[in-house]
């Protein structure tokens, strides 16, 4: 009795992990994705990866509203554990301005998009649970770009 109790016990933890491990971030050449949708653009994400690469970031996240409110939108750009982020007291910084052009102009679709959220993101995962502090970040409206 104790065995088959060990052994389901052991079974439902390796399930439990199978099942954590399926919704993880999915793989796309290379670079983590999440599974939030992922915008179009024009140059195939090339614009996306130049600045992934720039900053030296492990993945990027998307997040913006749902297709039916997408002329209300906010692009929300989540670089993530970046090495070389600006400074968090710097977030006027015209770096944030020059990324949001970039991906205006990268995008299939910018009109879509009112304003652009560029932030980064410092992740770590302790005792199996994720946190996510936002290190620097701009909120810029399309009309400034």
């Amino acid at each position: 009795m104790k065995h088959t109790f060990k052994v389901i016990c052991f079974l439902s933890i390796a399930f439990g992990l199978t099942y954590c491990s399926a919704n993880k971030n999915t793989e796309v050449e290379n670079k983590k994705v999440s599974s939030f949708v992922t915008p179009e653009f024009r140059d195939n994400g090339k614009t996306i990866d130049s600045i992934v690469k720039a900053y030296n970031c492990e993945s990027v996240e998307y997040d913006n509203w749902t297709e039916n409110d997408a002329t209300d939108s906010c692009l929300t750009v989540c670089l993530i554990n970046s090495t070389k982020a600006p400074l968090f007291g710097n977030i006027n910084d015209p770096v944030f301005t020059a990324m949001a052009t970039s991906i205006k102009k990268s995008l299939a679709k910018p009109q879509d998009y009112n304003e652009y959220y560029i932030v980064f993101v410092k992740t770590d995962t302790i005792s199996g649970t994720v946190t996510k502090v936002h290190s620097a970040g701009m909120q810029i409206r399309s009309s400034e770009l």
